[in-house]
């Protein structure tokens, strides 16, 4: 009889262990729901912040246009399409700029997605985005039936928020590289938004606007030459032959040129002719590429 209860007593301590583990177990469900609740209803007041701030840039854009508008009439002044477009991006830059100072200093209130205004005129329709809390980089204007002469590629930049530039060097001296030999130069010293690849040696353009690129190589005996190349075609070529001499040199090249997103640009030795020395690199004379 003894024996039957001790057996009961322990049934009983094993199905009270069962239960309080089943509470607990109900307990941090319960805490991980609570929490999930609460990010969602945080997100949301964020939404509802970005709303706002919406709104009031929206309005604040429409009263400048209209005091644009006034003064203009007042004044009796004609203005051609291009300058009025030009006073409305410059407008929207002064808005979106005072907007992403203000948010920068309460870093909780912004939001994750991208405040958008339309601009029409007689000439383009102008889509702008501030993507100063975008996670892509670059991607800040798209032009829709832009005119021939379009507007300046620098009111463009500012408008999109994210400047472009990238400086690099070789690390070390390349022997004797072969024709068509992609040069890598390994050492970043400035890569924004990251477009510059220091593995690759190619830059891929993140937005569609005009850049400027500039290689600057030295090389020590006999003959050089050097292609900078846009894609799979060649914008540009340098030669240099210091014939019978060993001297150190630098050979140099400028490119202007309009890329589209994806586009893609690098500097290698010439497709047909041989390189005869090495390129050189160190602290006494270093081989670079930039482009902004």
């Amino acid at each position: 009889m003894m024996r039957n209860y001790v057996v009961l007593f322990i049934l009983f301590l094993v199905c009270n262990a069962e239960s309080l583990n089943r509470n607990k177990d109900q307990t941090r469900r319960l805490d991980a729901l609570e929490n999930v609740v609460s990010q969602i209803q945080q997100q949301n007041q964020r939404l509802e912040e970005t709303v706002l701030i919406q709104q009031m840039e929206i309005t604040e854009l429409k009263i400048q246009l209209e005091k644009v508008k006034v003064e203009h009439k007042n004044g009796n002044k004609k203005m051609s399409p291009e300058d009025f477009k030009i006073i409305i991006m410059d407008t929207v830059s002064k808005i979106l700029t005072k907007n992403e100072l203000s948010n920068s200093n309460d870093e909780s209130s912004i939001p994750d997605n991208e405040a958008e205004f339309l601009i029409k005129d007689t000439d383009t329709d102008t889509k702008v985005h501030d993507n100063s809390t975008s996670s892509k980089p670059g991607l800040g204007m798209q032009y829709v039936n832009e005119p021939a002469n379009g507007v300046n590629s620098k009111i463009k930049r500012a408008l999109s928020g994210q400047a472009i530039a990238f400086y690099v060097v070789m690390s070390h001296n390349e022997k004797v590289p072969s024709p068509h030999h992609t040069l890598v130069f390994d050492s970043v010293k400035t890569n924004v938004q990251g477009a510059y690849d220091q593995y690759s040696g190619i830059f891929t353009a993140p937005v569609a606007v005009f850049y400027v690129f500039t290689f600057s190589i030295r090389t020590g005996c006999h003959a050089y030459a050097f292609e900078i190349v846009k894609n799979a075609d060649v914008e540009g070529a340098v030669f240099l032959d210091v014939e019978e001499a060993c001297d150190s040199e630098h050979v140099t090249w400028t490119l202007v040129s309009a890329l589209d997103v994806g586009d893609i640009v690098y500097v290698r030795t010439h497709s047909t002719r041989e390189i005869q020395g090495d390129v050189l690199s160190s602290i006494e004379g270093m081989s670079s590429f930039a482009g902004w």
